[in-house]
């Protein structure tokens, strides 16, 4: 073999190998999104279908590792993905992209310590009067604004721990 195939050969080494595993296998945030989510979950909310999905499902849809927009408020799943402005990556309510923000957005906590809490645990039920309603306007908003694509599956221990 001459110099020349030989580098041909060592230069689609280099580039097709690693191509192929990467490609094949992806990074581990896709490879996890594709255990927990499944092509068929992903068209049935885009054929407008109703799902259930799990909290850890759920985190999938911020709108970057799946390019669809869904925040759920009370268990109630809404695809936000036509308000990219609020609720894409650039967005001032990006953070409550696939999570349950009930509890967050009825006590208003956004840019304060009490926020991280408030979305990691949504299903602890300490919400005012006030909070309350804040919350069912936030609900109201909603449900005028985004078309509701299923509701939380609470199989999680943690959540299981709180109801």
């Amino acid at each position: 073999m001459n110099e020349y195939a030989i580098l041909c050969v060592a230069l689609v080494a280099m580039i097709g190998v690693p191509y192929y595993f990467i490609s094949r296998f992806g990074n581990d945030l896709d490879r996890r999104r594709r255990e927990l989510v499944s092509d068929a979950t992903i068209d049935e909310i885009r054929e407008k279908k109703s799902v259930a999905l799990t909290r850890e499902q759920l985190k999938f849809f911020d709108g970057k590792t799946i390019d669809i927009i869904l925040i759920s408020l009370k268990g109630v799943i809404y695809n936000t993905t036509s308000a990219p402005e609020f609720y894409g990556e650039e967005g001032g309510y990006h953070v409550y992209a696939g999570k349950e923000s009930g509890r967050a957005l009825g006590k208003m906590t956004l840019g304060k310590p009490q926020h991280d809490d408030d979305l990691e645990n949504p299903w602890i039920n300490d919400l005012t009067p006030e909070q309350d309603k804040v919350l069912d306007d936030w609900i109201k908003l909603f449900k005028r604004k985004y078309p509701v694509v299923g509701s939380i599956k609470r199989v999680e221990e943690k959540d299981k721990k709180l109801e």
